[in-house]
């Protein structure tokens, strides 16, 4: 998957090296607090829909997309916390913990399109994320 989409990204026109730049500087700057708040949501919105489903009697559907999000967001999380001090250093491990995270995101979205519908700016999305990661790849080693 890793190989297809660089062969696709060689072919997208190329941001410039100041923005890239930026992009690997906001990568590391944000990788711990993101990460910190990522797991004190995930675990709180995984709390209130269990609380939420037993006492209101919530319909299994959003409960299950709520559920499997938070389980995402908590992972995520959990990977963005493991792969700061590799980010800081731009080592390749950081880079690849970053593509892995969005590949756990995209799941999650496929997921949700089967629950509750999937739009073109999700789409657009994806295909912007992947994008931006691999304009970033080279400035890591």
């Amino acid at each position: 998957m890793m190989n297809i989409l660089e062969k696709i990204n060689a072919r997208l026109p190329k941001l410039p090296v100041k923005i890239i730049d930026l992009l690997v500087y906001l990568n590391k700057t944000l990788a711990l607090p993101i990460g910190i708040l990522g797991i004190i949501f995930s675990i709180s919105v995984l709390a209130f829909t269990i609380f939420v489903s037993r006492t209101l009697n919530m319909d299994s559907n959003i409960w299950l997309k709520m559920s499997v999000s938070s389980v995402v967001i908590l992972v995520s999380s959990i990977w963005l916390l493991m792969a700061y001090p590799h980010l800081k250093k731009n080592l390749i491990r950081g880079w690849s913990l970053i593509f892995w995270i969005t590949v756990l995101g995209d799941v999650n979205l496929i997921f949700n399109f089967f629950i509750s519908g999937f739009s073109i700016f999700s789409m657009f999305g994806i295909f912007f994320g992947y994008y931006l990661l691999f304009q970033m790849k080279p400035r890591y080693h």
